[in-house]
């Protein structure tokens, strides 16, 4: 994964002060360490993935529950916007 220069993949889990990264296969300019409060509550209240799309990066924020239904963890997967593969690329393939 990380010989393909324009995909990221993070592994967010769950602690006291939100969800924290634990595993990025990339590291962009505007690589957040933590999940926007906003994705948090969206993923939350539907229970779905979340699309963001900033002016650098294409990218889902997948939530991950237990078997109680808590969110424990977010696993996102995007794409630098220059790339040649934007045109690709849609939720299913992200």
């Amino acid at each position: 994964v990380a010989d393909v220069h324009s995909l990221d993949l993070r592994l967010y889990l769950a602690n006291p002060d939100g969800f924290s990264e634990i595993f990025a296969t990339q590291r962009f300019q505007d690589h957040p360490s933590r999940i926007p409060k906003s994705v948090e509550a969206a993923m939350r209240s539907t229970r779905q993935p979340s699309e963001q799309f900033t002016n650098k990066y294409s990218g889902l924020y997948w939530p991950i529950f237990n078997d109680a239904g808590d969110l424990q963890g977010v696993i996102f997967s995007g794409l630098l916007r220059h790339t040649s593969l934007m045109g690709l690329v849609n939720q299913s393939n992200l």
